[in-house]
């Protein structure tokens, strides 16, 4: 009985140092500031939920034709590197209500892509979905997008790598979030009632301008480029897709009525949320003439709804 109760505590402790062993491995192989930025997020979770109103008075259209809060923003998204704004940040103005998430960018596909593209790639990273406006529950009209930062061991001082995608910019009524596919160059969608036709001209020709000033070969209110990932680690032979676009893997759904809920991780058997990245690419800017393959997966197993999520953690939007 005794030599029983000796093995099996004997057991018991070698799988804890195993487990403790790993779990320092791992660690000690990502970067500082992946684990510095991922601390910063996931401090101080909500107790409840907010729900930021995103409306046209937060872009103060009306104070300046030339100047004005939304152009602001858009200016420092694309010009601030930065990964983590200061404490007196208020609400972001589009992308307002958001949930983050940990895990891992693993390309396991052979393909023809440079860079974090390549087959073998794995990157830590942190990402954010967010919905554009301010719906956020299954009866509402949602436009859910979701920004992916990689952050490389051998990025050293250099800018994070961001992608951007969006599923469509008007928005759908859908009960699960966790069926939609995103990417970066988002179809419009629905078109916009007729009372606000003239807001979401100002909002297009407002990202046209910054994207214009930031120096933009190909201005663009809707396209975000991904070549910075291609070019990533590269001294030449260069080659990126136009497209990147991310579809759920995970089968299981969760039925909640606030999309933050559904996609929190631990809600999931595995406790990971999966989806497919599939690359497009083409000689035209047609994306309906792009041929897909799918070449790896983000695989979310962290997650965490805060305001340092919210109104803190910036992505620095490339330029095209």
């Amino acid at each position: 009985m005794l030599n029983k109760y000796f093995l099996k505590t004997t057991l018991l402790a070698v799988t804890a140092l195993t487990f403790l062993h790993t779990s320092v491995l791992l660690a000690a192989s990502l970067p500082p500031r992946y684990i510095e930025l991922k601390e910063a997020v996931f401090a101080q979770p909500y107790t409840e939920l907010p729900r930021y109103k995103v409306t046209t008075k937060l872009f103060n259209f009306k104070s300046d034709k030339q100047q004005h809060s939304l152009l602001d923003d858009a200016r420092r998204t694309l010009l601030t590197t930065k990964d983590f704004l200061g404490p007196e940040r208020g609400q972001k103005l589009l992308q307002a209500n958001g949930i983050c998430f940990a895990g891992t960018w693993h390309i396991d596909t052979s393909n023809q892509f440079s860079g974090v593209f390549k087959e073998g790639s794995r990157v830590p990273i942190i990402a954010r979905a967010s919905t554009t406006f301010s719906g956020t529950l299954q009866d509402e009209r949602r436009s859910l997008g979701m920004a992916v930062k990689l952050i490389p061991q051998d990025l050293g001082d250099a800018p994070t790598l961001n992608v951007f995608s969006l599923h469509s910019a008007g928005g759908v009524t859908k009960q699960y979030m966790l069926d939609l596919s995103m990417d970066n160059e988002p179809p419009l969608g629905r078109i916009p009632r007729l009372r606000d036709i003239r807001t979401a001209l100002k909002l297009k020709n407002t990202l046209l301008k910054a994207d214009r000033e930031a120096g933009s070969v190909d201005p663009s209110a809707t396209y975000r480029s991904v070549a910075a990932l291609a070019e990533h680690g590269e001294s030449s032979s260069v080659l990126s897709p136009r497209w990147l676009r991310f579809s759920p893997a995970t089968e299981y759904r969760v039925d909640k009525d606030d999309f933050r809920d559904e996609l929190r991780v631990e809600n999931y058997p595995t406790e990971k949320i999966i989806y497919n990245i599939e690359a497009g690419h083409h000689t035209s800017h047609d994306k309906s003439s792009a041929t897909w393959q799918r070449i790896g997966q983000l695989v979310f197993n962290q997650s965490i709804t805060s305001r340092a999520c919210d109104t803190q953690l910036h992505f620095a939007h490339p330029t095209n």
